[in-house]
């Protein structure tokens, strides 16, 4: 049997539910669907995509990435982005990580600096035995739960150094290495993730990252698609629909609890983004 078909096999047994399941490994987590999806929002964030059955379509901006049991996504910063199953039965994994795991990785191996050029916050390759081999052993650290606080993070920095010796090497090393400005955007859409209520200071962030504002504002949107202030509002907007969903917001409470001062405002912003107002938005996704 081929390690593709173990993993499947191994997820099927633990996993038979549709939709987004955390695993009891923090950054693990796996998806299922036996049907395909229109384009939903999203955010991506620092992590490896890999699908085992079926296929995903994502967009930013106007580029397309899709992957498939042959082809990974990773990506290397916190991207605002739609995505629809197109493939089904459909199953893959998520894998987490951050930057300073490939820093570490490149420094124990002495990485040679990387090629010089643009990157998009999103990259695909091809799935190997080697990479399938190390993420297997990742995902079977599930039936070792004590080791697993202590074995997972080595094992993402094994399959971390895979990638860094692959096709996406450059790319891992641009966004991971502190002088580069994928870096300095990284760590400006991971701020204002971090901070999404709160108003942004261009002129501040970039002093603090140490660029000025007018390259920060150019390659954060060349990277994201989005200016910070559109990613921003992307990232409330994410935050105020799970607050709908799961906390029984109304919409003027999760305007409030995201940021916003005006509801109205909220509400026309919220409905430009999901197609619908937020009532009958929540209605639609959970039928209640």
């Amino acid at each position: 049997m081929s390690t593709k078909n173990e993993i499947c096999k191994y997820l099927d047994a633990k996993f038979s539910t549709d939709g987004k399941m955390q695993s009891d490994i923090k950054e693990l987590f796996i998806y299922r669907a036996s049907v395909p999806t229109e384009f939903l929002s999203g955010v991506y964030e620092p992590a490896l995509c890999m699908v085992f059955k079926g296929s995903k379509l994502a967009k930013v901006g106007n580029d397309f990435y899709e992957y498939d049991e042959q082809r990974y996504l990773l990506a290397a910063t916190h991207i605002p982005a739609v995505a629809k199953i197109k493939g089904c039965p459909y199953l893959a994994i998520k894998i987490n990580f951050e930057l300073e795991d490939i820093l570490g990785v490149i420094e124990s191996i002495g990485g040679a600096e990387s090629k010089k050029g643009e990157f998009a916050g999103l990259a695909l390759g091809v799935v190997d035995d080697e990479l399938l081999e190390a993420v297997f052993k990742f995902i079977r650290l599930l039936e070792r739960p004590n080791d697993a606080k202590f074995l997972a993070k080595l094992a993402i920095k094994e399959i971390l150094y895979i990638l860094l010796k692959g096709e996406n090497g450059d790319f891992l090393r641009r966004y991971a290495m502190l002088e580069t400005i994928e870096n300095r955007v990284t760590r400006a859409a991971k701020e204002i993730k971090s901070n999404y209520t709160e108003a942004i200071n261009i002129e501040n962030l970039a002093k603090k990252l140490g660029i000025s504002a007018s390259s920060l504002y150019h390659n954060f949107k060349r990277i994201t698609a989005l200016s910070p202030l559109q990613f921003q509002k992307k990232i409330r907007l994410e935050k105020a629909k799970n607050l709908l969903i799961n906390k029984n917001l109304d919409a003027a409470e999760a305007a409030f609890a995201v940021g916003y001062a005006s509801p109205s405002q909220f509400n026309r912003e919220y409905s430009k983004m999901f197609g619908m107002p937020p009532k009958a938005h929540v209605l639609a996704i959970t039928g209640a």
